[in-house]
């Protein structure tokens, strides 16, 4: 848990493959309303692209390193 108020919350939201794109993107919109407390990123298991139900690629900002930095993860 983030005990420090000056620093941000950590959320690594978790995208695995035939992610369902909307659902993959609520968590930023959630959390982001939130002024700026959260620090929200979407990661992967890998490096690797990850395929959605929708038929495209997505290219993620953060590998699996977000989800150890993380203080929540989704």
């Amino acid at each position: 848990m983030c005990k420090n108020l000056a620093m941000k919350h950590v959320v690594a939201v978790l995208a695995l493959a035939e992610v369902i794109g909307y659902d993959m993107t609520i968590p930023s919109m959630v959390f982001g309303a939130a002024d700026d407390r959260y620090d929200v990123r979407i990661c992967g298991v890998d490096d690797q692209p990850v395929r959605s139900t929708g038929g495209y690629s997505v290219v993620l900002d953060h590998g699996p390193e977000a989800l150890a930095e993380a203080d929540t993860v989704i």
